[in-house]
Order: C-alpha cells, then structure tokens, then sequence
C-alpha cells in the first residue's frame, strides 16, 4: 500500500450545472441496461432471432461474459487513466458515442438465424462500451459528490 493520493490530477467541486449533468447521464445510460441488456433485446434475440431459445440463452450469455472479461481486462488501465489523467469527459464521450453506435445498428437485426451474429456482435460491442463508458462515469463521483 502506497501512500499516494488516489488522483494526481487537480480536481474542483463540480458546479450544480456539473452534477445535474452527472445525475441525467445516470438516468439516461440506464435505458440501455434496461431495454437492450436485460429485458427487450435479449429477449428479442432470444425468442426471435436465434434457431431456439435454449441455445439463444446460450450465445447471448457466452458474447456479453466475452465482452464482460473485455472489460474485466481493460478496467484497471482505463480507471488509472481516469484517476491519473483529469480528463474524463472527452473518454465518456467517445466510449457512449460507440454505445450509440452499436445500439443503433441493432435496428438491422432481423428476426432470423442469419442475424445472429450481427446481434452478438453488437451486444457485445454495446456492453463493452457501456461498461468502459462507466468506468469514467464513475471516476467523476467524488467530483460531484
């Protein structure tokens, strides 16, 4: 154990404009986790897309735990650059661009086997970058708090 402070970078209250902003990126991000991750899109690949829903199950599990070591992987380095580099805005920016991304594309998969891995592709490519956008969201907290 270190005797290091946790954050190198200078840091300021932010302003109630600042923390209002932080509160509505919580409320907005959480659209994702609700329709695309857990209850319409996973459903939707499920029951609509895959061959039969039991090896739905299956894929859909296997690309967001692939996604999810993705992250587990990258997580430490990116909160070291978020601790360390002061700049946390421009990361959630680029990383919630490719979240929009991935989700917007999801409108090409159709309810056929032959989109299936499109589907997993973007799912995963949305996971990842939803959870990598978090990270830095989450580095902001004892910014707002």
């Amino acid at each position: 154990m270190t005797d290091q402070p946790q954050s190198t970078a200078p840091t300021k209250p932010a302003s109630f404009l600042g923390a209002l902003a932080w509160a509505m990126y919580d409320w907005a991000n959480s659209a994702y986790a609700a329709v695309i991750s857990t209850f319409v899109f996973s459903a939707y690949f499920t029951k609509a897309v895959a061959a039969d829903p039991i090896a739905g199950t299956e894929m859909w599990g296997y690309a967001i735990s692939a996604s999810s070591f993705c992250v587990a992987i990258s997580a430490p380095v990116l909160g070291a650059i978020a601790d360390r580099g002061g700049r946390r805005k421009p990361w959630i920016f680029v990383f919630t661009l490719g979240l929009v991304i991935a989700t917007a594309l999801m409108w090409y998969v159709e309810p056929s086997p032959s989109s299936v891995v499109l589907a997993l592709v973007l799912a995963a490519a949305a996971n990842f970058t939803f959870e990598t956008a978090t990270v830095f969201y989450n580095a902001m907290l004892p910014d707002v708090a």
